[in-house]
């Protein structure tokens, strides 16, 4: 499906007199990546976050507002399945307020009303008996008074039949969904090696420069970092507490992506 995402890239291309070899030249992704682009075929790159960096880069590179494309991409195509974040948590039953508690079923209040009215017609029928056989003066031999009848207990009222619209009470044995671990992603970049190139193509604070040996940035974003690096093999970098290990080779190019809530991050080498 066409979102004009493709026309919008190759319309600025040709506005600017630039060949695409011209374009992956300067933003130093393949050509086969920026046609992919213009041809809204983004099977060819992968998965979303390369798709994501490459459209923001190629955008910035032609002076387009990457962020309406980045919104139509995110409609149209972006799944699912690639944001294992994004799956739901079980909810806890629900059953109808007041007809089970967290320690057992108890009466309905419907049933405690019964109850209580059932009793109170025997204790009125018992004292209207009791009244009319008092009236009379004498007893016949060998009968005593009437045995003393035991009026049913009736259960107190309990919290939902006095407040019938109070929410049941949650279950302690139902496990509750825990929140995301990230709402947004930081990334601590220190210089292990001489010298390397860093620069910024998503996330704050927006830096392009060489940074010599002890000197350390860090980076954050509430939706994720995108960093290119010169040097692989001369950076180390640190996402939420995480360290990444080893990037590369000695004077390899790749550009890091760290989205929040993603346990690790996609390494692009670049060619």
């Amino acid at each position: 499906m066409a979102t004009g995402i493709g026309d919008t890239l190759r319309a600025a291309r040709r506005e600017h007199g630039t060949s695409l070899a011209d374009a992956a030249a300067e933003t130093r992704v393949r050509e086969t990546y920026l046609a992919a682009l213009e041809e809204e075929d983004f099977t060819a790159l992968g998965g979303d976050v390369y798709v994501k960096g490459f459209l923001r880069s190629y955008a910035r590179y032609l002076g387009v507002d990457p962020d309406p494309l980045l919104v139509a991409y995110r409609r149209e195509y972006e799944r699912v399945e690639d944001h294992p974040q994004i799956a739901q948590q079980p909810l806890p039953p629900v059953g109808p307020v007041g007809s089970m508690g967290p320690l057992g079923a108890r009466p309905q209040p419907s049933q405690a009303v019964l109850i209580g009215g059932a009793a109170a017609a025997v204790v009125i029928v018992l004292l209207i008996v009791g009244m009319l056989s008092g009236g009379d003066s004498e007893e016949p031999a060998g009968t005593g008074p009437p045995p003393a009848t035991q009026t049913p207990a009736v259960p107190a009222p309990t919290a939902d039949a006095l407040n019938p619209s109070a929410p049941a009470e949650p279950d302690p044995t139902t496990p509750t969904a825990e929140p995301s671990a990230f709402t947004s992603v930081e990334v601590e970049l220190t210089i292990t090696g001489e010298v390397s190139y860093v620069r910024t193509e998503q996330g704050s604070p927006a830096i392009e420069a060489e940074l010599q040996e002890g000197e350390s940035e860090t980076f954050t974003s509430d939706d994720e970092v995108v960093l290119r690096i010169g040097d692989a093999s001369a950076v180390r970098l640190v996402v939420n507490g995480d360290d990444l290990g080893p990037l590369g080779d000695p004077a390899q190019v790749v550009e890091v992506t760290c989205a929040v809530g993603e346990t690790a991050c996609e390494i692009d080498p670049q060619t």
